[in-house]
């Protein structure tokens, strides 16, 4: 019984060593540093100008239905995900899941030519963080 104590013991604080470690590391290490971090969630999230009516209205004045999703009447939803940054900008514009037949980059090529938004805010300061956007796309 006390070998099974000893060894948990030595595990035990092997691994707390081991944890402080690497968290020293990672404050340390300036990859790691506040400016940097991408937020998944903020005090205050980022906002298109206008809100959220004004960004769909520029998502349908700027979306070009592509002409292979009409042929094949296709219709869905195509959801983005990017980095708003301190400045509004937006950046790294990724597909999540997509409906294909040019559905998918016309959605990013629109983002991409948004005007700059309203950055999310933690402790008032702006903040990088990440925000999820879906995009229908319907047949009328």
């Amino acid at each position: 019984m006390s070998k099974i104590f000893l060894l948990f013991c030595f595990c035990f604080i092997t691994f707390l060593s081991f944890g402080n470690e690497a968290i020293s590391d990672t404050l340390k290490n300036p990859k790691y540093h506040q400016d940097e971090l991408v937020f998944t969630a903020t005090e205050k999230w980022p906002e298109f100008k206008g809100g959220t009516r004004e960004m769909y209205k520029f998502l349908s004045q700027n979306i070009k239905y592509p002409n292979e999703a009409m042929k094949n009447k296709i219709s869905g939803k195509v959801f983005l995900k990017f980095i708003v940054e301190k400045d509004g900008s937006l950046s790294d514009i990724q597909l999540m899941k997509g409906i294909g037949y040019g559905c998918d980059l016309e959605a990013i090529r629109v983002v991409k030519t948004m005007p700059n938004w309203i950055p999310g805010m933690n402790t008032n300061k702006a903040v990088r963080c990440y925000y999820n956007l879906p995009i229908s796309f319907s047949i009328k």
